[in-house]
């Protein structure tokens, strides 16, 4: 069928996650290893950019969840109580659980014990 204005949105989204991990991977390799970024430029790779990547990650799964949430149902009233779990969904749990740990340890209690960390 023809693609509509949502489905570029969808993959969009997707592609621009891809991309902003593929920075991201470049940066975690050997150039932050031999020490040629700044802290400045570190913290904000891995700091903002990631938090942008994350967003963009859910955003693209959590796109078509209501269409696999309604394909669930389909399966368990059609198979009676056999639920089969696909892995997509251990994916978005992945994902909302690393968003909720990064929310928490921006907290004041848990910030304070980072910012002494990173002082050291």
């Amino acid at each position: 069928g023809k693609a509509t204005y949502s489905d570029y949105t969808y993959l969009s989204f997707g592609a621009m996650a891809f991309v902003f991990l593929g920075v991201l991977a470049v940066c975690s390799g050997t150039i932050a290893a031999q020490g040629q970024m700044s802290w400045m430029e570190y913290k904000f790779m891995f700091g903002a950019l990631g938090y942008v990547t994350l967003a963009l990650v859910i955003v693209h799964i959590a796109y078509l969840m209501p269409d696999w949430v309604q394909k669930m149902r389909k399966m368990t009233t059609a198979k009676g109580s056999q639920i089969n779990v696909p892995i997509i969904y251990f994916a978005i749990a992945v994902t909302g659980l690393v968003m909720l740990l990064k929310i928490i340890l921006c907290l004041p209690p848990f910030s304070w014990q980072l910012s002494k960390v990173r002082s050291r």
